[in-house]
């Protein structure tokens, strides 16, 4: 049965995908040298993601809606958009043969995001959403270009000449604060882990614990609390990543993150302010 719903499910994304709105920003980019956008090309770029992207989440709205997801900037929006991703998302890069294709494709828009490469623009739009979540929740956050001198190290960095959220404050990857957050690959590498799971059965450790894993982190930068406990070992958990993969958690890392989600989902600041004084 398993496979069954799994056929089924993929059929339903790749069905609706040619119809999607294909994500088109003025200047494309690239690897080659000569292919490399000019700090203008870039900030016209930015500027036409920033009025683009309430459209952009509009369009994920409806499509997300053909499943019964309701997407909205609130905490019940993202944990539609969660629950959506962790049944879906593997779906969004269709098979292996495509994988280096799409990374390639989404870290500088060389490509028309059509045909086999479609669902990048569903990675990217969930993206923003996420992005808008941290923005509209965190106090210091913003949306920011990331951009510098014009080098091949810098062109071949994740969200080189793209749209970062600043000011959230923490970030998970090491333990160190820092300031910046880029939602569109850390979507993207959800959507691997994810795919690898689903896909070619691995269950080794996996960022996707549970239904609700996606929502943890982004509620993660939105909080307003420098003490927020991070999404991925509250409470005594045994290790960064909870190598979960297709066995279930322990009991006590499920009533962990029960635990977590009770207390970590988006507040507007008001309400997260008066929060952390009853703290």
């Amino acid at each position: 049965m398993f496979f069954i719903g799994r056929f089924f499910d993929r059929r339903k994304v790749w069905k609706l995908l040619p119809d999607y709105p294909v994500y088109t920003p003025p200047h494309k980019g690239g690897w080659e040298k000569k292919d490399w956008m000019t700090k203008e090309q870039a900030q016209e770029n930015y500027e036409f993601f920033l009025a683009e992207k309430d459209k952009r989440i509009g369009y994920l709205a409806e499509f997300m809606g053909k499943f019964g997801a309701k997407v909205e900037l609130t905490d019940e929006g993202l944990v539609a958009v969660s629950q959506w991703m962790y049944r879906y998302g593997a779906y969004l890069e269709d098979t292996k043969q495509y994988r280096r294709k799409s990374v390639r494709a989404f870290a500088t828009n060389n490509l028309l995001w059509t045909g086999d490469i479609a669902g990048l623009n569903i990675i990217f739009d969930v993206s923003t959403f996420c992005g808008e979540c941290i923005v509209q929740y965190n106090q210091g956050a913003r949306w920011m270009l990331f951009t510098g001198k014009s080098t091949k190290r810098n062109h071949e960095t994740w969200g080189f000449n793209k749209p970062w959220v600043v000011g959230s404050n923490l970030w998970p990857g090491n333990g160190i604060p820092t300031y910046d957050v880029y939602p569109p690959s850390y979507i993207h590498e959800l959507v691997q882990d994810r795919w690898s799971m689903v896909c070619d059965g691995c269950s080794g450790p996996s960022s996707w614990h549970d239904p609700l894993s996606l929502a943890r982190h982004i509620r993660y930068h939105a909080g307003n609390d420098p003490e927020r406990l991070h999404p991925e070992w509250p409470l005594g958990f045994s290790g960064p990543h909870c190598a979960f993969g297709k066995i279930p958690p322990p009991p006590d890392q499920i009533e962990a993150l029960k635990r977590l989600d009770q207390v970590s989902r988006l507040k507007r600041l008001d309400e997260e302010q008066n929060y952390i004084q009853q703290e």
